[in-house]
């Protein structure tokens, strides 16, 4: 049975601090909700069309975003990439 777990982290790029998380309700939330795998296409699918809609509405042909935006993005897709990977059930 998973417990809750705390964790160190960096908090806005401050000094390390501490969270917890409930690990049954994450775990609850991909095996009740969503797979791991339907999250992971949906959440590739926003950050696909978050990027397009980016570049779309760019008007001076810079293709700037945000810095916010892309840490988001690029955060989200990491994150992505972690759960896929360490799930021998996706495949």
């Amino acid at each position: 049975m998973l417990n809750q777990e705390t964790n160190p982290a960096v908090v806005n790029n401050s000094s390390p601090s501490t969270y917890c998380f409930d690990v049954e309700a994450v775990n609850e939330f991909f095996t009740d909700r969503i797979s791991i795998k339907e999250f992971s296409d949906s959440m590739r699918t926003l950050i696909y069309n978050t990027s397009m809609q980016y570049l779309k509405d760019c008007h001076d042909g810079s293709g700037y975003m945000p810095h916010e935006v892309y840490c988001a993005l690029d955060s989200l897709n990491s994150f992505t990439d972690l759960i896929t990977s360490t799930n021998p059930k996706n495949n």
